[in-house]
């Protein structure tokens, strides 16, 4: 897309359950905490919103750590040690 000041303009975005691609545009609320998205055909008219809130950096802690490490590796917590698996000893039980 093309910036011009807190809106962007001619871009594209995929529709993930069929891979619809459409056209769009987006704008940024002056305080940086909402984004609008319009995706459309032909012209944006017909076309649909969607609106997104930032949500507070506090909420980092309730996104699953894979998800964090993966795409914030910079804000992932430090991987807590596993203890290694007990081994099983021979001519127990288990070991049958």
């Amino acid at each position: 897309m093309k910036r011009n000041g807190l809106r962007y303009d001619d871009g594209n975005i995929v529709d993930p359950r069929d891979g619809t691609v459409y056209r769009a545009m987006m704008t940024l609320s002056p305080d940086g905490q909402v984004l609008t998205v319009r995706g459309y055909l032909g012209i944006p008219l017909l076309g649909k919103d969607e609106v997104w809130q930032r949500l507070p950096d506090s909420a980092i802690a309730q996104v699953d750590r894979s998800v964090v490490a993966k795409y914030l590796p910079g804000r992932a917590p430090a991987a807590a040690a596993r203890p290694a698996p007990a081994a099983v000893a021979k001519g127990s039980a288990a070991a049958h």
